[in-house]
This record gives C-alpha cells, sequence and structure tokens, in this order.
C-alpha cells in the first residue's frame, strides 16, 4: 500500500490524472509477478531481471524523452 499512496500522491501533485487509473490498474499484476518470480527464482537472479528491467526502462525514456520536437 505504501508505493500505491506514494504513487497517487505524487500524481496528484503533478496534475496526472490518467496516470492515478492506469497505476492502480497495474499495481495487483506487478505485486502478483513479484510473489511468483520470489518463490520460483533465486535472489541472484531476482536481482539480475529486476537490474535488466531498469537498463530497459532508463533507455527507452532517454530515448524517447531526449528527443528532439520539431514544430
Amino acid at each position: 500500500m505504501t508505493a500505491l499512496g506514494f504513487h497517487l500522491a505524487c500524481a496528484v501533485v503533478m496534475g496526472l490524472d490518467g496516470f492515478v487509473l492506469a497505476f492502480a490498474a497495474g499495481l495487483p499484476c506487478v505485486v502478483y509477478t513479484a510473489a511468483t518470480l520470489s518463490a520460483v527464482m533465486p535472489v541472484p537472479a531476482r536481482w539480475g531481471v529486476a537490474g535488466a528491467v531498469a537498463m530497459a526502462v532508463v533507455g527507452w525514456l532517454a530515448f524517447w524523452l531526449g528527443r528532439e520536437t520539431r514544430p
């Protein structure tokens, strides 16, 4: 519940109305997947998966947010 409260508060402060619904809808999926993976995978493998996902997300953000926009 802490993650949900934090993200809801950030979304309200920043005025991201659509983000609130998307995050609330996606959070149960993330919790279920994390619980399933933690039951099956050893800790070093989980860190590897988390690192790979984090690098992919940061790369995607850097690509799309760093682009030049032309009128």
